[in-house]
């Protein structure tokens, strides 16, 4: 879990860099968006606590996490959730639908909003978003589990042109406009 963290983190201070570097951003006024971006790349995984909580509560595994959740053993909460987040078919942030959505979300608070924060959370969620496609097809070499409710084959290769265009399309939003 330490690792993913890192990893989400990680490619959001890259793209931090990059941004402040293009919007020439050199001010202490960027912190909102900086903040904004901490929140954003974390919310995608309450995602998890969705599934364990509200759609799958029966399963062993959101059964393990509530309990020792009410135990206050969180850590070892986490840990579960982490090992197991492969399991979780119905995560409802980690769909296609809901990744367009947040695209149109992020192009709208990009282009009719002066928040640096709200900017922040909705580059940040897109960006995790993305982050966990790439993660899912360097381990299971698709992103299939995305496209659950479409009728669509998802090859390495379609899964790889599909990130492809879902960065471009996010890196046209937050530079180009």
């Amino acid at each position: 879990m330490k690792k993913e963290l890192l990893v989400h983190y990680g490619v959001f201070f890259v793209f931090l860099v990059i941004a402040i570097l293009i919007q020439r951003w050199f001010y202490i006024g960027v912190w909102p968006f900086i903040l904004g971006g901490i929140i954003g790349t974390a919310l995608p995984n309450v995602d998890h606590l969705i599934y364990v909580y509200f759609l799958k509560p029966q399963e062993l595994n959101s059964q393990r996490v509530t309990y020792l959740n009410n135990e206050k053993n969180y850590r070892k909460s986490l840990e579960i959730l982490s090992e197991t987040k492969y399991e979780r078919s119905m995560a409802i942030f980690h769909s296609v639908f809901f990744q367009v959505v947040i695209l149109v979300l992020t192009f709208y608070v990009v282009t009719s909003s002066s928040s640096l924060f709200a900017s922040g959370i909705v580059i940040a969620f897109s960006l995790h978003l993305l982050v966990d496609q790439v993660m899912d097809i360097r381990r299971l070499s698709t992103i299939q589990s995305w496209f659950r409710n479409i009728n669509i084959q998802m090859t390495r290769k379609n899964s790889i042109i599909y990130v492809a265009v879902m960065s471009f399309l996010l890196a046209v939003v937050v530079f180009v406009l």
